[in-house]
């Protein structure tokens, strides 16, 4: 017999497994026995290989069949979607700090290989790679960014401020000025909306005015509602240019950067150039100086190729003659190089006096006994000193010229007495001071290298 009351009817609740795995992006996972008893690192990573989890991607995303899934959600849709998806994405690693801003750059590089048909988004991919370019000193890649984005939507007044901020990094002030001019140009486009379409952006969405305020593009400050608003008033709305406030403007607080820079470089160049002009008359005064003594300084040949428009070696890194003026009358000031051949030794004075006797030079420089002295016969009152002198002599008037041509291996060695002054040597009838270096050999009185040295000299002109 039947009860006379039906069965309580019980709401049927279907388990999670029946779920239709369609509704989700990704595979849902089946229990795994396996994985039952794991430890906390290891189910720590292995919570890390779902999307949800994940601190980066893995090298190979095809072995993960989330992140496989997840990167067909990513490319499903219109390429404007394809790159809005990507700008968000890029947003998201941008927010999370400089660790994460060179996966910013890839995704708004991504957003921008979808080829978006909306310029103006677009444009922000191009503004916000500059922006992620700008943290990281990357001043010519933000450059060109910005560049593209203002190409795309010239009223995206980020990009113009941010191809400012650029230009400026790179130190071309002109060009950032004028990027900034553009950027107000842009901004104040603005204006040529109507009064009741920036009402319907101010009171409908306020919002967008919130998110604005102390952002890069500024805050817009908009007049009044009019009484007549709302009612049957049919006089003309008030077409008034709405003006950028400057103390929320960015781009006007770096116009004021970018004069500052300007004055700083120019007081810098003009310090370079006051520089250039004293060490041009110094030198003017030190080619005089030599030229009334009758000095002859010409560049050697490896000074000469250095220095010639073919090459762009440095010429070589040698002291150079100066003239001290404190002195009534001046001094005339030589570099002097001692030449020791027969151990391919040299000893170099960056300065010494015209008057100084050359002798005492040397004998502070062999004051204590060389290392590669091994025989003791580099003793001050041991040598003599000599200096190589042309067989053909380029003339008194070649002082200062262009480089001599004759050949300079053909040379005569003259011995120089320990009284003479270093003024007294340079002016040695015939002498070359290559390179404004007084160049002397300084060989041992006695030695069998010494008479097979000068031996060398006396065949070399016969």
């Amino acid at each position: 017999m039947s009860s006379p009351h039906p069965p309580p009817h019980t709401p049927h609740t279907p388990a999670r497994a029946d779920a239709d795995d369609d509704d989700f992006p990704f595979p849902v996972p089946k229990p795994d026995p396996s994985k039952a008893n794991l430890s906390a690192d290891e189910w720590v990573a292995e919570l890390q290989q779902h999307p949800f989890f994940m601190t980066h991607l893995p090298s190979d995303t095809k072995s993960n069949s989330y992140v496989t899934a997840l990167q067909e959600v990513l490319y499903d849709g219109t390429p404007d979607e394809i790159a809005t998806n990507f700008k968000t994405q890029g947003n998201e690693a941008y927010r999370a700090g400089r660790s994460s801003y060179p996966d910013a750059i890839t995704f708004y590089s991504k957003g921008i290989a979808a080829s978006p048909t909306d310029s103006s988004l677009l444009s922000v991919l191009y503004a916000n790679r500059a922006a992620v370019h700008l943290e990281l000193g990357n001043h010519r890649s933000a450059a060109e960014d910005a560049s593209r984005a203002v190409q795309a939507d010239a009223s995206n007044v980020k990009a113009w401020y941010r191809g400012a901020r650029a230009r400026l990094g790179l130190e071309d002030v002109v060009e950032a000025e004028r990027l900034v001019e553009e950027g107000l140009k842009s901004t104040d486009r603005r204006g040529e909306l109507s009064f009741a379409e920036r009402i319907i952006e101010f009171r409908v969405c306020p919002w967008m005015s919130m998110t604005r305020n102390g952002r890069e593009g500024g805050f817009w400050t908009l007049p009044p509602l009019p009484p007549s608003f709302g009612t049957s008033d049919t006089r003309a709305l008030p077409t008034s240019t709405p003006k950028l406030d400057p103390a929320n403007a960015p781009i006007i607080t770096l116009r004021a950067t970018i004069e500052s820079k300007r004055a700083d470089l120019l007081a810098a160049q003009r310090r370079r150039e006051e520089r250039e002009r004293v060490e041009n008359v110094r030198a003017q005064m030190v080619e005089r100086a030599l030229k009334d003594r009758g000095v002859c300084v010409l560049p050697s040949s490896a000074s000469a190729s250095a220095s010639s428009d073919d090459s762009h070696s440095p010429a070589p890194d040698l002291p150079r003659p100066t003239l001290d003026t404190t002195t009534k009358p001046a001094t005339l000031r030589l570099p002097v190089l001692f030449l020791y051949p027969e151990h391919a030794q040299t000893d170099l004075v960056q300065v010494a006096s015209e008057h100084d006797a050359l002798a005492d030079h040397l004998d502070e420089v062999l004051a204590e006994s060389p290392p590669w002295d091994s025989g003791g016969v580099y003793g001050a009152a041991k040598v003599d000193i000599w200096v190589q002198v042309p067989l053909d002599p380029p003339g008194a008037s070649a002082s200062g010229g262009s480089a001599w041509a004759s050949d300079p291996s053909r040379t005569r060695i003259v011995r120089v007495g320990r009284d003479r002054t270093v003024g007294d040597v340079a002016r040695t009838k015939g002498l070359v001071v290559w390179d404004g270096v007084l160049s002397v050999v300084v060989l041992p009185k006695k030695g069998k290298f010494t008479v097979a040295f000068l031996k060398a000299f006396k065949e070399r002109v016969m």
